[in-house]
């Protein structure tokens, strides 16, 4: 059931639509998380896929077994010193950005590394894609409750400010940042519309932007990648009677210019169906990542690049 109800903030009011769904994900664990960071070893350098491959076979299949190798060995412990006791996300984030692409599925195990709640997924819609106002955004977490779905709603466009406000206190407490091309849009627009009216960024998070991950995985095979084609080759999920996103800020645009509320419905509806299969995709990802882990012994083996 959505609850609604108005936020206020220094700035002024927005709308807040609440609610919790019953929601099962197959995340990363933190065990998984781990085995398969340890079991890269083309996290120490000068070691690449051919080496790695020679090195399995020899019998090293984790960094820990490399420790008594005379060549590989003083590495070997650096980066187990590097990585210390208890590995946090944004150590192994370090790490894996050093070497290795964004869209490298070995990313997802930063997932595994924190409190699902941690985990925020994220979605905006503006009334266009360069320093637009931002009118609405989903953001969503995982609790043992199930998911809890937030959207925070302009209903005019002075209400842009408390809702840029709202984005900020929800991202501070998040570690991980999910995203369907956020890193191009809906995170670049957040920030360019805090900085139109000269608020605070907040610090920036682990970015998982599953649309890289989506492009490595069926470029070749989709006839495009926008989500709703993922939704539907993939996923199995089928919308009803959808909005098309293209159509959002025309009809945005006819709410502000009539006042009519039911105008907004569709948009929230399909604002509120892209969060959900958001997770549902990063749950796609991680279980492919977790059956790869288990049934193949050179799991480590993945395409390092996504152009």
């Amino acid at each position: 059931m959505q609850i609604e109800r108005e936020i206020q903030t220094k700035f002024g009011a927005c709308l807040l639509i609440e609610e919790r769904l019953s929601f099962s994900a197959s995340l990363l664990s933190q065990a998984d998380a781990h085995d398969l960071l340890y079991a890269e070893l083309r996290l120490i350098f000068g070691i690449g896929e051919h080496h790695q491959q020679r090195l399995r076979r020899e019998g090293y299949r984790s960094i820990r077994a490399l420790i008594d190798h005379p060549r590989w060995g003083k590495a070997a412990l650096a980066l187990l010193n590097e990585l210390g006791r208890e590995l946090s996300a944004k150590q192994a984030h370090k790490i894996l950005s050093r070497w290795l692409p964004s869209s490298h599925p070995l990313n997802l195990v930063t997932a595994g590394l924190v409190d699902t709640a941690e985990i925020i997924f994220f979605d905006i819609e503006s009334l266009g894609l360069y320093n637009a106002p931002i009118f609405l955004v989903s953001i969503a977490r995982l609790t043992t409750g199930g998911l809890v779905l937030k959207q925070y709603l302009a209903r005019k466009i002075g209400e842009e400010p408390p809702l840029l406000i709202m984005i900020s206190r929800e991202i501070t407490a998040g570690t991980i940042l999910v995203t369907y091309n956020g890193k191009a849009f809906d995170w670049k627009m957040v920030q360019e519309r805090l900085t139109y009216y000269g608020l605070p960024l907040p610090d920036e998070l682990i970015h998982l932007d599953l649309l890289c991950h989506a492009r490595r995985q069926w470029r070749d095979e989709l006839p495009d990648l926008r989500l709703s084609t993922v939704e539907r080759y993939k996923l199995n999920i089928k919308r009803q009677d959808d909005l098309p996103g293209s159509l959002i800020p025309a009809l945005y645009s006819r709410y502000l210019d009539s006042g009519f509320r039911d105008l907004l419905t569709p948009i929230i509806d399909h604002n509120r169906q892209d969060i959900i299969s958001l997770v549902v995709l990063l749950s796609w990802f991680s279980q492919q990542l977790i059956d790869h882990h288990l049934s193949v012994p050179n799991y480590g083996k993945f395409p390092l690049r996504c152009s």
